[in-house]
């Protein structure tokens, strides 16, 4: 991808491969693959720069999304 950031430097600000390894990375740049967990998700936004609400915010749609909760009322 033209101006992505090296998937490398992705998994470093991430905070490391045991929170977002490479290869994961490249299936979730590629659109292959969800993150794993909500952990990683988080980690994966704030890598690419999102800013702590945003990743929030994020991160509860994908809880919401792979646990199968509701969406609250007023959202």
């Amino acid at each position: 991808m033209s101006g992505a950031l090296p998937l490398r430097r992705l998994q470093a600000l991430a905070g490391g491969a045991h929170l977002l390894p490479v290869s994961t990375a490249a299936r979730i740049v590629s659109r292959q693959a969800l993150p794993a967990s909500r952990q990683q998700c988080a980690a994966f936004l704030s890598a690419c720069g999102l800013g702590p609400q945003l990743v929030q915010r994020w991160a509860d749609a994908y809880e919401r999304i792979t646990v199968g909760a509701p969406v609250p009322a007023g959202r």
